[in-house]
C-alpha cells in the first residue's frame, strides 16, 4: 500500500471537535426532558432474547451488503474474496461511525485497492453505484410502506409526492447508469471531443479519458447479464428488509406492537436521514432523527426515545467490536484507518 500519509486537516479536525460539543449537548438536552429514572426504567424491561435477534440482522446487514459488492465487482475482478469485501465494508461503516465526514466510501476503495489490487476509481465508482442502489431500495421500500399504513393515517400530500418523485429519480438514474456502462465507446467518444473542444493538452485528455474508463469499469456490475442484475436488485431488497427486521426487534424487545406499515416507512426515513451532518458516534443525532421519525408518525415519545438509546448502543459496542476486528484481519492500525491517502 504505497502513498503518502497526510493527517486529517483542520478544518475537520475543527468539525469533529464543533460536532461533538453540539452532539453531546443534544443528547444531554434529549435526556433532561425524557429523564435519566425513566429511561433506566424502559432498559430494565426489554428482552435480551429479542435484542441479540436485532443484533445478528445488523451482522447479516453487513454480510448481505459485501455479497452485492463482490459481485458488482465481477467486471473488474471475478476473483474478489468475500472475506475481504466483508471486512472492508465493516470498517467503512466503522470509519463513517467514528468520523463526521464521510470518509468510509475513499477507505474502502484504498483498501479493496491493496488488498485485491482493484484499480482506486473502480473500486470507488463501484461504492457509488451500491448507494445509488441503496437509495432505489429504501425508497422503492418506503413507497410500499405507504400502502400498508393503517386507514386513517395522513401525510402532507407533498410528503407522499416527494418520495414518489424521488423514486422516480432515482429508478431513472439506475436506467441511465445501465445504458451509459452498455455503451462504453459510446461515452467515451462523447468525452473525448468534450475534451477536444475546450482544447485540453494530449496529456490531460489521457489521463481523464483512462479516469472515465475506470469509473465505468466500476459501474458495469449493473449492466452484466440480466440474471446477475435480478440477483443483484433482490439483494438489494433483501439488505433493507434486513435491517427493517433488526428495527422490528427492537421494538419488540420493548413489547411495543406498531403496525407494520409505520414500523417500515418509519424505518426507511430514517436509513434517509444519514445524509444530513452528524456528531462522531451519532451522538445525539441518532436519538433526534428517531423521535422526529417515529413520533412523527404518531409513535410515543418516550418510548421511541428508550429504543433509539438501545439501538443507538447496539450500534456502537456491535460497529466497534467488528471494525476492531477487520483492523486486526486486515493488519492495519487504528492510525493508519483516519488518515486520508494523496
Amino acid at each position: 500500500m504505497k502513498g503518502v500519509n497526510t493527517p486529517l486537516n483542520l478544518s475537520v479536525r475543527t468539525k469533529f471537535a464543533l460536532s461533538s460539543v453540539v452532539g453531546t449537548a443534544l443528547f444531554a438536552v434529549l435526556l433532561w426532558y425524557f429523564g435519566f429514572e425513566k429511561l433506566m426504567t424502559s432498559i430494565r424491561n426489554v428482552s435480551p432474547y429479542w435484542l441479540g435477534l436485532s443484533a445478528i440482522m445488523s451482522i447479516v446487514f453487513y454480510f448481505l451488503r459485501a455479497v452485492r459488492w463482490k459481485i458488482l465487482l465481477v467486471p473488474v475482478k471475478n476473483s474478489v474474496n468475500y472475506v475481504n469485501t466483508f471486512w472492508i465494508t465493516i470498517l467503512g461503516y466503522f470509519v463513517n461511525t467514528l468520523v463526521p465526514v464521510r470518509l468510509g466510501e475513499f477507505l474502502r476503495a484504498f483498501l479493496l485497492k491493496g488488498k485485491e489490487d482493484v484499480g482506486f476509481f473502480e473500486g470507488f465508482s463501484s461504492i457509488v453505484v451500491e448507494r445509488v442502489l441503496d437509495l432505489m431500495g429504501v425508497v422503492g421500500i418506503g413507497v410500499a410502506a405507504l400502502y400498508l399504513l393503517p386507514l386513517g393515517t395522513g401525510f402532507p400530500p407533498w410528503f407522499t409526492q416527494s418520495l414518489k418523485i424521488v423514486g422516480g429519480i432515482v429508478f431513472i438514474a439506475m436506467i441511465c447508469l445501465i445504458i451509459g456502462t452498455k455503451k462504453e465507446d459510446a461515452m467515451l467518444h462523447l468525452i473525448q471531443k468534450m475534451l477536444t473542444a475546450i482544447k485540453l493538452s494530449q496529456r490531460w485528455q489521457e489521463r481523464i479519458t483512462n479516469l472515465a474508463k475506470s469509473l465505468i469499469d466500476g459501474a458495469k456490475g449493473v449492466s452484466q447479464r440480466p440474471l446477475l442484475l435480478i440477483i443483484i436488485l433482490v439483494l438489494t431488497a433483501g439488505i433493507w428488509l434486513i435491517q427493517f427486521l433488526a428495527v422490528l426487534f427492537l421494538f419488540e424487545a420493548a413489547k411495543y406492537q406498531v403496525p407494520l406499515g409505520i414500523l417500515l416507512l418509519g424505518t426507511m426515513i430514517i436509513q434517509l436521514s444519514y445524509i444530513f451532518p452528524a456528531a462522531p458516534g451519532f451522538v445525539g443525532s441518532y436519538e433526534a432523527f428517531w423521535l422526529i421519525v417515529f413520533v412523527g408518525l404518531g409513535l410515543s415519545q418516550d418510548l421511541v426515545f428508550a429504543i433509539s438509546f438501545i439501538g443507538h448502543i447496539i450500534h456502537l459496542v456491535l460497529i466497534t467490536a467488528l471494525g476492531c476486528s477487520g483492523t486486526v484481519w486486515m493488519g492495519l492500525s487504528f492510525k493508519e484507518l483516519f488518515k486520508i491517502r494523496k
